[in-house]
């Protein structure tokens, strides 16, 4: 009966031991759930906005080049940095837009002048960025794998401050020198972005006035193939 009594405190142990390893196994794969859906909700949220700042930058872009990379546009106060509040109010953004992507963290906007301006080879590029490093824990440290899952969701447009390469912000689309611009602060690791360039500029489906494509498009337009319309097509000549 001794031996008996044994054996079922050794089998009862192990069952325990089981148990609790797999409560912890389930526990950690929770969490690591966790933190992967809220990578990817922070990457769409933040899809949103580049999507907003690109139709800014296709809208103003060309006219800020022209000023030199600087000037005026009605409705925002800096024409380099818009606020989210600005680019709703100009309809950018939709008026329920959130603030703040997961755990409250949100982003800042960055118009970024390239080449010599002011000059014809002046261009406007914009960097869209969170305001802390994704995953941040209360000794404010980022979540490594959170940020790689974030990029993997990105479908390409992201980038971030990597510990490795400080120096940097970018990814497999974009890549520009952290800080970005002279006077700006410098973005720690963990910091995830998205970036509008020349090259995303340059492809969109449909022409622009004085698109680089055609850079004769100054409102009157020249077509290789023919012209098709349901409607109406009507010319002054």
């Amino acid at each position: 009966m001794k031996r008996q009594r044994g054996f079922a405190l050794l089998e009862l142990a192990l069952a325990l031991l089981i148990a609790m390893l797999a409560a912890v196994f389930t526990v950690d794969r929770f969490a690591e759930r966790s933190r992967e859906v809220m990578a990817e909700g922070h990457a769409a949220w933040m899809m949103a906005l580049h999507h907003a700042v690109l139709r800014y930058v296709e809208q103003h872009g060309a006219t800020l080049a022209a000023q030199g990379g600087a000037g005026p546009v009605a409705g925002f106060v800096d024409a380099l940095v818009p606020t989210q509040a600005e680019l709703k109010a100009a309809g950018f953004l939709a008026a329920g837009y959130p603030e703040q992507g997961t755990r409250g963290v949100g982003a800042g906007i960055r118009l970024l002048p390239r080449g010599d301006c002011p000059s014809d080879s002046c261009h406007i590029e914009a960097l869209v960025y969170s305001d802390a490093p994704l995953g941040q824990d209360h000794a404010r440290t980022h979540n490594l794998a959170m940020v790689a899952h974030w990029l993997s969701v990105s479908a390409g447009r992201g980038g971030a401050v990597m510990p490795h390469r400080t120096h940097l912000v970018g990814g497999p689309a974009f890549s520009f020198s952290n800080p970005p611009v002279a006077g700006m602060a410098r973005l720690p690791p963990g910091t995830v972005a998205m970036a509008v360039t020349a090259e995303q500029l340059q492809n969109l489906p449909y022409l622009r006035v004085r698109d680089s494509r055609d850079p004769d498009f100054q409102g009157a337009a020249s077509v290789a193939g023919n012209v098709r319309t349901q409607g109406a097509l009507s010319a002054r000549e």
